[in-house]
């Protein structure tokens, strides 16, 4: 992507809050904070470098799209990209694809080895760790949780223990 069109579309990053709080950090520290600030101001200059790669026009063809992905990842420009690929076809029988990219070795050792102890292929075992992870949006928990609470506010239970050890005196 060259030109006006770049620009406007990273200046239109550049105003997004989401953006803007990757150079922010939370930390007490000063010198924690300036690192995690100095780190997240880095994330956003090569998210800035990877869109100046990119063509100016959208690409639907998922082919043309990684080979622009490819040709933008260098040793002096990695990449790490998570695509998500949804065809027209794949939304029909409602299965998207996944391609995570520039995984660390040892993760990807670990996640084997935990395939492995658990009977499963290593996809079998990512896209059951990841289904997990997404089972329950964090506000949907927290939700769930104070259901919970509200209906057990100001009920009395009995000691588990003494039951436990009546239980095993029997």
């Amino acid at each position: 992507m060259q030109g006006s069109k770049a620009r406007s579309r990273i200046a239109r990053l550049d105003e997004e809050g989401t953006f803007k709080n990757l150079a922010v950090s939370k930390k007490k520290d000063p010198g924690a904070k300036a690192a995690e600030e100095a780190e997240g101001r880095g994330e956003q200059e090569a998210i800035r470098r990877m869109l100046g790669t990119l063509p100016a026009t959208v690409l639907k063809d998922r082919g043309a799209f990684l080979r622009s992905q490819i040709r933008a990842c260098t040793p002096l420009n990695p990449c790490d990209i998570i695509l998500l690929s949804c065809s027209q076809e794949r939304r029909r029988l409602g299965m998207p694809q996944l391609l995570v990219r520039n995984l660390d070795e040892k993760t990807i050792e670990r996640l084997k080895a935990s395939a492995k102890r658990r009977g499963r292929s290593l996809q079998g075992h990512v896209k059951a760790v990841l289904e997990e992870a997404a089972a329950f949006p964090p506000g949907e928990v927290s939700s769930v949780v104070r259901k919970w609470q509200a209906k057990f506010a100001g009920k009395r239970f009995s000691d588990s223990a003494k039951l436990i050890r009546e239980d095993r005196q029997r």
